[in-house]
């Protein structure tokens, strides 16, 4: 519902003040009282110079006038005026198409308040009951003193609190269910994998969830028969009331398509709640010899695979490559010459590109070489593989 004023408005502002009345109009006085002589017009260029980066534009007063015609030196410069005059001047009109509700502010004849120039208070169209400017932040900050004050109030928020801990007791009870969901992934799905792991606390008596594992036996045969060699992995943390983390494995069809593979839930993500992840035991052969692993890099995937799979490729995620480079040495340059070599299909544009990144600042070159080419040049991924993926969008985008 709100804009900042338009091009049309300023543009046309002589045509708009005609149908105004002083108290209307731009022009506060109703006079030309307060134009200014040339040694105040250009003393206020100068200060408009030094405080907005040093562009020029026509200005009256104090005021940026947007007039048809008006040529800027460049792009960054136009947006360097359409900024200042957007703090000048602020315009709220009805979201609705058509609709003529509207609102003009802008600083007043002292320049120190804003004042409402224009006003048209009728709505032609038909009011809708959302309102997305009635926020929760504006909702507490609006009937926080009514919490505060009325009791009835307070016992809503403890009606609340009880409900939520009612929710939760549902959501803790649901936990002694996963035995018949396991089963009954069994029956309808037969050669499915389901493993529960628990922490037997107390001497048994009240035995603690810890991990959860399920790979569908259509998952496992539809890679096996017709999936790209290259699976991603990558975990995520879940936001329920017990909290908990979700491993997944993701593959890639012969379509492109992302192709899931297996889950696992577990308490967090380490070493061991990877070694876990019995993928092995599903389409592991020859220790993992002509598969390749996309990963973020985190040290419990790294030590697993060297565990579980350790004839494998490993493949790291660019991404969070350059999340960590650009800590380091965050430059526009080294950015720009960093996707250059990663995305290089050959030795000789990987070299040159790297030539260029050391030109521009050797550390970084250093900095990247410490890291295996062999997981993350484009020019070194086997061709067995049929796969250039650089990142791990395909893991995340599954887990989101």
């Amino acid at each position: 519902m709100v804009d900042n004023d338009s091009g049309d408005d300023a543009g046309n502002n002589n045509t708009w003040d005609a149908g105004l009345d002083d108290y209307e109009s731009a022009n506060d006085s109703g006079s030309n009282s307060d134009m200014l002589s040339d040694e105040e017009v250009q003393d206020a260029c100068n200060r408009y110079k030094a405080n907005s980066g040093g562009f020029e534009f026509n200005i009256d007063g104090e005021r940026i006038m947007l007039r048809v015609g008006t040529v800027y030196r460049n792009v960054d410069e136009f947006r360097k005026v359409v900024k200042v005059f957007a703090i000048q001047n602020v315009t709220l009109t009805c979201a609705a198409v058509g609709c003529t509700w509207r609102v003009h502010a802008s600083p007043n004849w002292n320049g120190k308040h804003f004042q409402i120039k224009t006003f048209r208070l009728e709505h032609i169209c038909a009011r809708g009951t959302d309102n997305y400017e009635a926020n929760s932040t504006w909702i507490a900050a609006t009937f926080l003193h009514l919490f505060r004050a009325n009791p009835y109030n307070q016992r809503l928020y403890r009606a609340k609190n009880k409900a939520l801990e009612l929710l939760g007791q549902d959501h803790k009870a649901s936990y002694t269910k996963l035995y018949r969901y396991m089963h009954s992934i069994l029956i309808s799905n037969p050669g499915s994998t389901v493993t529960i792991d628990i922490d037997w606390l107390g001497g048994g008596q009240n035995p603690h969830f810890k991990r959860f594992f399920v790979m569908f036996d259509a998952n496992r045969r539809g890679f096996l028969e017709g999936c790209r060699q290259f699976i991603g992995l990558d975990g995520c943390h879940l936001k329920g009331l017990y909290k908990g983390v979700l491993l997944s494995a993701v593959s890639i069809d012969a379509n492109n398509g992302i192709y899931p593979l297996a889950m696992c839930v577990v308490e967090s993500e380490n070493t061991n709640s990877w070694v876990y992840f019995k993928l092995y035991e599903q389409i592991g052969c020859n220790d993992g010899s002509g598969l390749c692993f996309m990963s973020d890099r985190q040290k419990g995937i790294l030590n697993a695979l060297e565990i579980v799979f350790p004839e494998s490729l490993k493949r790291y995620c660019c991404r969070h490559i350059y999340a960590n480079f650009k800590q380091k040495f965050p430059s526009v340059l080294l950015r720009n010459s960093f996707w250059k070599t990663y995305r290089s299909s050959n030795l000789a544009d990987f070299n040159t590109h790297m030539s260029e990144l050391n030109n521009i600042h050797s550390a970084a070159h250093d900095c990247l070489m410490q890291i295996p080419v062999c997981c993350w040049a484009k020019h070194r991924f086997p061709m067995h593989t049929k796969c250039s993926h650089v990142t791990n969008n395909m893991s995340e985008s599954f887990n989101n």
